[in-house]
């Protein structure tokens, strides 16, 4: 299976982008990147890897490119794209005044109705 890799540069870095294609997506890679999943896993994997913001116009010329690229054969792209100044600053979480523990870590308590207890003799709910 042809593994085809985008490197990303950007200012201070490089990040790398391997995809694997199989079947038509290899000679047609516009039909694997229309999909709206595998944009999705694209910008995901760059959010893993630092890039928190990238506008949809950047992430259509990151694409445009890297298809361009595969269709000429190439397995390897070094492409540069322009990043808005916050894109690699993680998004604030800002968290509300009066939110309990439950809120901030989805944390859900377990609870129970009776705890019971064995004992030689017998058993005793609470």
């Amino acid at each position: 299976m042809p593994e085809y890799i985008a490197v990303i540069k950007i200012p201070n870095q490089e990040i790398r982008l391997p995809v694997t294609l199989t079947g038509t997506h290899e000679d047609h890679p516009e039909d694997y990147f229309r999909l709206e999943k595998n944009q999705f896993l694209l910008r995901q994997c760059l959010q893993e890897q630092g890039i928190y913001r990238i506008e949809d116009a950047q992430l259509k010329k990151l694409i445009d490119e890297w298809i361009g690229d595969i269709k000429e054969g190439r397995k390897y792209s070094a492409i540069a794209i322009d990043l808005p100044p916050d894109a690699m600053t993680p998004p604030k979480t800002t968290i509300p005044p009066n939110a309990k523990p439950s809120d901030i870590f989805d944390y859900t308590p377990k609870s129970s109705s009776s705890i019971s207890y064995e004992s030689d003799i017998n058993q005793a709910e609470f």
